[in-house]
């Protein structure tokens, strides 16, 4: 969840990470800046703090959400797909039924 600015007291100064030494300033501008670089997650490191791997291996995931190529997407297309092959059978079992018992009233009707 994002917090709004002016929920807490800016300091006069803004902020400045212990990390890299970069200055945010105490404007909505720098407000967002500062969330851009420290994040919304607490126990997340700031950006400063990541390496390329880790960037990389965010938006590796990141595409492969926008491509619904996960393994979440990969077992819903399978759960799907067992079903739609599941109800093609039954409707097909009950078709052969149905012809089967046409069959039977019409055998009955010519004795």
């Amino acid at each position: 969840m994002i917090a709004e600015p002016g929920t807490y007291p800016t300091p006069p100064e803004g902020w400045t990470c212990f990390h890299c030494g970069m200055h945010f300033g105490p404007t909505f501008q720098g407000w967002q800046e500062a969330f851009h670089h420290f994040g919304e997650n607490v126990r997340g490191d700031a950006y400063c703090q990541m390496t390329a791997r880790q960037v990389r291996g965010m938006e590796d995931m990141l595409r492969q959400y926008r491509e619904e190529d996960t393994a979440l997407h990969r077992h819903i297309a399978r759960i799907e797909s067992e079903h739609a092959i599941a109800l093609r059978r039954e409707e097909e079992k009950g078709y052969a039924r149905g012809l089967r018992d046409a069959r039977l009233v019409e055998a009955e009707a010519q004795k």
